[in-house]
């Protein structure tokens, strides 16, 4: 902790120390395993001489703020209306902005089955998401891209899991999985699965069964 915040934290001054000034590292004082200060307050002025006054400031541990993470949706599909929403969530202290750092792992391609907004950098195998002062939330979209060319392939995943970075403690420790879900059929017998939004599925040629959710 900054020496001028400690200063900002006696509110309190006695026989006109003004609060005091941060001299030095007292070492652990009281023996707890924390590093504690001594404070000078020279204008303190008990007998009217200005005496002065010291006082011991023992340190304590912070509490880091607690990310977790959720899913909106399981599944959505590549041309529908819903996308993927992974929402980040701090609890504790949300007066400054923060920097969390994330994973990203599945089937899906950045760019190519997929885009994202709302990360401050992305790169389809990491990123990192800001929290705003005061705000206890950000969102990471992926928002999937509908097939150019319309060919069959599998279903494909995209798995974000929060990873270690600095001033925050991990909530969730499992990755969050969602599936785009492919709507194109081809020349055979197709099941296609549409999500809960406005999807089109484009079955093609054959006896092809679609699925609305």
């Amino acid at each position: 902790m900054p020496f001028y915040t400690l200063k900002e934290i006696f509110v309190n001054p006695n026989g006109g120390d003004e609060s005091g000034t941060p001299v030095s590292s007292a070492g652990d004082v009281n023996g707890d395993g924390f590093n504690d200060l001594i404070i000078s307050a020279s204008y303190a002025d008990f007998n009217g001489n200005y005496s002065g006054q010291s006082y011991v400031i023992f340190g304590a541990a912070t509490t880091l703020p607690n990310i977790t993470l959720a899913l909106n949706s399981t599944t959505v599909t590549e041309n529908g209306s819903l996308n993927l929403l992974y929402t980040l969530t701090r609890t504790g202290d949300t007066t400054n902005a923060l920097a969390v750092n994330f994973s990203v792992s599945g089937t899906a391609l950045n760019i190519t089955d997929y885009r994202q907004r709302g990360a401050s950098s992305f790169n389809g195998t990491t990123g990192t998401s800001f929290f705003a002062a005061n705000s206890s939330t950000a969102v990471l979209t992926i928002d999937p891209i509908n097939d150019i060319y319309f060919s069959p392939e599998t279903d494909k995943t995209v798995e974000i899991a929060i990873a270690s970075g600095t001033g925050y403690t991990i909530g969730t420790a499992i990755p969050l999985t969602g599936t785009i879900l492919n709507d194109d059929g081809d020349s055979g017998d197709n099941i296609l699965n549409g999500s809960s939004g406005n999807d089109i599925l484009n079955g093609f040629a054959g006896n092809d069964i679609l699925l609305c959710r």
